[in-house]
């Protein structure tokens, strides 16, 4: 081989290499954007867990400082949501839309397939626009993906990075927050995976674990981020009756160890009885909250016991006659 013949070769290696570089570095960036908190940073001294100091979590990038108009947690004002079609015809999917939550709270939205159950907790999340009415946390409308939330959709192994290992998956959120050291960012995540079950499977891959444990890395994840509020997206809609028993009971510890806030979406009846508070019920699309039912039922909640109380009986009835309710005709 010639000098020259040598040269060029090494200049495209160089070149290749630097564009396999810069590729990386954009993936990286855009899967940031995507991975639930992957994208927010916390400012000095706001990186706190919600229950040391729930009042001073650092607002989010996408809420705006606004005088607060009533004193719930989260609420809902006048939510409504259209898509075009064609012809020029709007599609509606929610109609007027308001809801209050407390800080602490665990609440349920039911309803039939169709109802605007995911499109409303994108919503809420800032991942979405609405038509008209506005999103208020803490007072604050909501323009974007608040950092005090963490929105984990019913996709979840898409979520997760196959060449990744579970620990390296919980890590990656907190990659490019500022403050955060290479050192407390293994412990934080760590620390997650341990409240989660998965301690022993840190040096693991995603695709080499069930869909229940796949599901628990990512709340793992969502806990490495702190937030003070998580959105539950169908979390559960794709695992077995057993697993889904198992993670339905983890949420409940999560939600009580970690003094979380908690909005649920669920087609599931029993579900949202068996997790919740308060059980708001949306109508068939154009959907509006036709009823709000408090699930009085005592907590600590246990499957077997909880699910054979009359209460919880009664509330499954009264809650499928307002879901199966025929839509209302205009």
């Amino acid at each position: 081989m010639t000098e020259g013949s040598d040269t060029i070769n090494k200049n495209a290696l160089i070149d290749r290499t630097g564009d396999r570089f810069r590729r990386s570095r954009e993936l990286k960036a855009r899967l940031q954007q995507l991975v639930p908190g992957g994208g927010h940073t916390y400012a000095k001294g706001d990186d706190q867990y919600p229950q040391l100091a729930p009042g001073l979590m650092a607002r989010g990038h996408g809420a705006q400082a606004v005088v607060p108009e009533s004193g719930g947690y989260l609420s809902l004002h006048g939510i409504r949501k259209e898509y075009p079609g064609s012809g020029g015809q709007s599609t509606p999917v929610l109609s007027s839309i308001d809801f209050e939550m407390q800080t602490g709270e665990f609440v349920a939205f039911v309803g039939a397939s169709g109802a605007g159950k995911t499109t409303l907790l994108k919503i809420i999340a800032g991942l979405l626009e609405p038509t008209a009415g506005r999103v208020q946390l803490q007072g604050r409308t909501i323009a974007g993906p608040p950092r005090e939330m963490v929105y984990l959709s019913q996709q979840y192994s898409k979520s997760l990075l196959p060449w990744r290992t579970v620990l390296k998956n919980v890590e990656f959120p907190l990659e490019h927050r500022a403050g955060i050291s290479r050192a407390e960012r293994r412990e934080r995540a760590q620390e997650a995976l341990r409240g989660v079950g998965l301690a022993e499977a840190a040096n693991r891959y995603p695709w080499q674990l069930s869909g229940g444990m796949q599901q628990r890395v990512t709340i793992a994840r969502a806990l490495a981020a702190r937030p003070s509020m998580l959105l539950f997206d169908e979390a559960f809609s794709s695992v077995d009756a057993l697993t889904r028993m198992e993670l339905q009971d983890l949420v409940l510890d999560t939600w009580q160890r970690y003094a979380l806030t908690i909005l649920l979406v669920t087609h599931d009846i029993d579900e949202a009885i068996y997790l919740s508070d308060r059980v708001a019920v949306l109508s068939r699309s154009p959907s509006r909250i036709v009823e709000t039912v408090t699930t009085g039922l005592s907590r600590p909640r246990a499957q077997i016991a909880t699910r054979a109380n009359p209460r919880f009986l009664e509330l499954r009835n009264h809650l499928y006659e307002l879901v199966c309710r025929p839509a209302e005709t205009p």
